[in-house]
């Protein structure tokens, strides 16, 4: 009898060890449980969501005074109409680039969030005509970028100049010319 006891003492010796390490796995569990188990997965999003807010705001304020596509080769038209002494030979469109590409939820293929709208301008004059023109193209309220600028000279003291500038929008429509 005695060694049963014994035996019966150690196996709930054993069993009080066994619950008191279950009872503190529980425990342990339990506060797992508590905790978000996307916490890090959502503090990333939030911050990325703050950085693609600040690129937005960024790219509002640089592109905030930059002429309308659709008003762009109406701009340079009515500024060379003004410019008496210089001779329009070709105003065309160049189609649009897409800039900066996003991922859409709804399908796999990039969609662009912005493009770059141009237009070339190929015009004759003479030198202090040219550079009044292109004055008075840098004095308008509205700003664009400059990508291309050749200045030939022919039969002096006429030049040939082919300019093409460009501009900036969420908008894919083309330029019409």
């Amino acid at each position: 009898i005695l060694d049963n006891s014994k035996k019966l003492k150690q196996n709930s010796s054993r069993a009080e060890k066994e619950i008191t390490s279950l009872i503190e796995q529980v425990a342990k569990l339990t506060e797992k449980l508590k905790a978000e188990p996307n916490a890090q997965i959502l503090e990333r999003i939030s911050v990325l969501k703050r950085q693609a807010q600040n690129f937005d705001t960024q790219l509002g304020a640089q592109t905030n005074n930059l002429v309308p596509a659709n008003k762009m080769a109406g701009m340079l038209e009515s500024v060379l109409v003004g410019s008496k002494m210089l001779k329009l030979i070709e105003l065309r469109s160049i189609p649009p680039v897409p800039l900066l590409l996003q991922q859409t939820e709804k399908s796999d293929e990039p969609k662009a969030g912005l493009y770059r709208h141009g237009v070339t301008l190929i015009f004759e004059g003479k030198y202090f005509d040219i550079q009044q023109y292109l004055e008075n193209l840098e004095s308008l309220p509205w700003q664009f970028y400059w990508k291309k600028f050749d200045y030939i000279v022919g039969d002096y003291p006429t030049a040939s100049v082919e300019l093409e500038i460009y501009t900036l929008s969420t908008n894919k429509a083309f330029i019409g010319v």
